[in-house]
């Protein structure tokens, strides 16, 4: 991996988490709103979404947005542990919705789809950031310049 195609791991990474977080905040806007969801049972499909709605505390439905937030600018800054944790907690919300999703459920295989989509994209930006800061250190020049 050169450096362009690390930063456009990258920035494919921040991007998708960002639209992931801006249907998230639609999402939410609506529910509270107008008590509908755009897309019946779109909560699933969108990537920061911990599944606490299907479990009593359903206050606790968008307790990791702030979190997500976070990450994403952790990526956007370049930052290796950002993105790890970034994809990790994809993962956990992830798992979260396997356990806790209605058993019968007709839309597994298009959630599947999405789910291998995001999570590609966000393990290809994850291994940019870790490259990225690789061919940084191999490109800068070390020790002192002559005149």
């Amino acid at each position: 991996m050169d450096l362009v195609c690390a930063e456009k791991n990258i920035k494919r990474a921040w991007v998708l988490s960002t639209i992931g977080l801006t249907a998230l905040l639609i999402e939410a806007f609506l529910y509270a709103s107008f008590g509908v969801f755009l897309i019946n049972a779109l909560e699933l499909f969108l990537p920061w979404w911990f599944p606490f709605k299907l479990t009593p505390r359903s206050y606790l439905a968008y307790s990791f947005y702030p979190f997500a937030i976070l990450f994403t600018f952790m990526v956007y800054r370049k930052s290796r542990i950002g993105a790890i944790l970034l994809f990790i907690s994809y993962i956990v919300t992830r798992l979260m919705v396997i356990m806790l999703a209605p058993t019968g459920w007709s839309g597994w295989f298009i959630w599947w789809c999405l789910t291998i989509f995001w999570g590609f994209f966000l393990f290809q930006g994850t291994r940019g950031t870790f490259a990225y800061h690789r061919l940084k250190s191999v490109a800068a020049p070390s020790g002192p310049r002559e005149a």
